[in-house]
């Protein structure tokens, strides 16, 4: 099983289910590198699920894993995205094709952005578009309720988000925020 505290080590099933913690798995999806990965990059070109013979998926934004678990070049990473693996910091060695990368433990809940987009009198813009991105230029979008106001859930904190409007009517200046907690205010006013 692997610890956060231990790394990779034999255990019984009987131990795994008691250790019940955060951190601590004994089946862990994982797959295989199928390209040489370099000290500093932040990519990983894993085996497909095909290709593993498995279904489903095996990881997530925000994913805790781990490279050649009990070898050598053993070490830890964050997911920033998936479909490539892109992660929050580059690599500190080399890994070769065929090292396993296994899953950890999934991130904890984001934060929540939200605020309000009014028209230049005050009221409340509904329908309006709001797109999140983040430097990856990875997007998710939110529509304005009837009032004008706009929630992004599971936000993963830590990270500088470009925040934009899209009306077909108004125009609204884009922002950029930086995501450490929970963020409410993020409000809009349409420029005509």
């Amino acid at each position: 099983m692997w610890t956060n505290q231990a790394g990779w080590a034999p255990a019984t099933r009987e131990e795994v289910i008691a250790a019940g913690q955060p951190g601590v798995i004994d089946f862990a999806p994982y797959s295989v590198l199928r390209e040489d990965s370099s000290a500093g990059s932040d990519k990983l070109t894993i085996a497909s699920l095909s290709e593993m013979g498995a279904t489903g998926d095996f990881f997530v934004a925000g994913d805790g894993v781990v490279l050649d678990p009990g070898g050598p070049q053993q070490e830890t990473a964050v997911l920033l995205s998936v479909n490539p693996l892109v992660l929050t910091a580059p690599l500190a060695r080399v890994h070769k094709v065929g090292e396993m990368i296994a899953w950890i433990d999934r991130a904890a809940p984001g934060v929540e952005v939200s605020g309000k987009v009014t028209l230049p009198d005050g009221r409340g813009q509904r329908s309006a578009q709001v797109i999140l991105s983040n430097a990856a230029g990875v997007r998710r979008s939110a529509t304005t309720s009837s009032f004008g106001f706009y929630t992004f859930t599971d936000v993963e904190a830590g990270q500088t988000y470009s925040i934009a409007v899209r009306s077909r009517r108004y125009k609204f200046a884009s922002r950029s925020v930086s995501v450490r907690n929970t963020l409410t205010g993020v409000d809009f006013v349409a420029t005509e």
